[in-house]
């Protein structure tokens, strides 16, 4: 499979994440299944999660293929940051899946690697200007919206996420998957 086929697919699985995302908001509001919880309904919406999540850093493995963010330093280090924030996040869940603890000392490592690899990997992105158009600001997006909607209001004011702030930051993954699988058509990529 060459590089650009690969760029394509790791679009598609973050956006297929994405949908999965969604669908698990859609069903763990409406029935109650914030964790800590038990019962099957319970881990089958936790696993919906946690294979979003996995999807997502198949998501940005595709940015480190595609250089979107340069072939710098600056770059490497933000979406590597932003991946390790995802991979600790993974991590704590499963661990959390099996020890009932979801007051891991994890959850605010990974989610802090992400929040500032992500806001990193957006300005390292446009800069680098190797995607044109929408698609080139597809994770700052993503990043200001994740900042504004969701770490601010609970950094400042412990305002915790809710349904739909939750599945607008669904999509937004959803949009960085988009530009995955529509700017590796514009891509002259670089081989792994």
């Amino acid at each position: 499979m060459n590089n650009m086929n690969r760029i394509r697919n790791t679009g598609i699985i973050c956006m297929t994440a994405a949908i999965i995302w969604i669908m698990a908001i859609s069903i763990e509001y409406p029935l109650h299944l914030q964790p800590p919880g038990s019962g099957t309904i319970y881990y089958l919406n936790q696993a919906m999660f946690l294979v979003a999540n996995i999807g997502y850093v198949i998501g940005i493995l595709g940015l480190m293929w595609s250089h979107a963010a340069g072939s710098g330093w600056f770059g490497k280090i933000a979406l590597g940051l932003f991946g390790l924030g995802w991979i600790i996040i993974i991590v704590a869940s499963i661990l959390g899946l099996f020890t009932g603890n979801v007051d891991s000392p994890l959850f605010p490592l990974g989610g802090l690697s992400a929040t500032l690899g992500c806001l990193l990997s957006g300005i390292a992105i446009v800069a680098a200007k190797r995607w044109q158009g929408w698609q080139r600001w597809s994770v700052l997006t993503y990043a200001i919206y994740y900042w504004a909607a969701l770490f601010l209001p609970l950094a400042i004011a412990s305002q915790e996420p809710n349904q739909i702030t939750e599945t607008i930051w669904g999509f937004a993954w959803l949009l960085i998957g988009l530009a995955l699988l529509t700017s590796s058509r514009n891509l002259e990529v670089v081989a792994v």
